[in-house]
Order: structure tokens, then C-alpha cells, then sequence
């Protein structure tokens, strides 16, 4: 019978052995899972942060690049109201008919 204690005792240890690796394997495998997460998730709020530290940045960029398109608008349109005036002058200095030399009698009675 001790023979039959032992070989009971082995079969119980082995299977208890089994059990065991089982369960390590199972908790390894949580482990990684939880890890995964937990990084992904670290992985994306450092993504955000990042982007949100950038922002700032993108912001100041593109009212740099709106103040120079206003600018540059701004800069065109003077050459425009320059350019309408020196045409509103070349309109003045084109030739005219002379306007008909006023009677002397409506000069003396002062009529226009």
C-alpha cells in the first residue's frame, strides 16, 4: 500500500503542479492585458497632453497668419484707393470744352 500512497501522492502533485502552472499562466496573461491598457491608455492622454501643449502654438500661428493676410489686403487695397485717385485726377486734367464767355449785360445786372 505505501506504493499505492506514493503513486496517489505523485498523481496529486502533478496535477496540483499543473494546476498551478495553470493558474500562473492565467494571472501572466491578466498581467499583460492589464499592462496593455494601462499603457494604451497612458500612451493616449500623453498623445492629448501633447496635442493640447501644441495648441497654443497652432494658435499663434495661424493669428500671425490672419494678421498678415489682413495686412496684405489692407496694403492692396491703399494701392486700389491710389490708383482711383490718380484716374479721379487724369479725369480732371482731360480737355474740356470752355464754358461760353458770360454776356456783359448779365455781368453788369449780376446774373449768373
Amino acid at each position: 500500500m505505501p506504493d499505492e500512497d506514493e503513486g496517489f501522492g505523485e498523481d496529486a502533485g502533478r496535477e496540483q503542479a499543473t494546476s498551478v502552472a495553470s493558474l500562473a499562466e492565467r494571472i501572466a496573461r491578466v498581467e499583460e492585458a492589464i499592462k496593455g491598457l494601462a499603457g494604451g491608455a497612458h500612451h493616449a492622454a500623453a498623445e492629448h497632453t501633447a496635442e493640447r501643449l501644441d495648441r497654443p502654438a497652432a494658435i499663434t500661428a495661424e493669428v500671425r497668419r490672419e494678421l498678415e493676410r489682413a495686412r496684405k489686403q489692407e496694403k492692396e487695397q491703399g494701392e486700389q484707393d491710389q490708383l482711383r485717385e490718380k484716374v479721379a485726377n487724369l479725369e480732371k486734367l482731360t480737355e474740356k470744352t470752355p464754358d461760353p464767355p458770360q454776356r456783359r449785360v448779365e455781368q453788369l445786372m449780376g446774373w449768373h
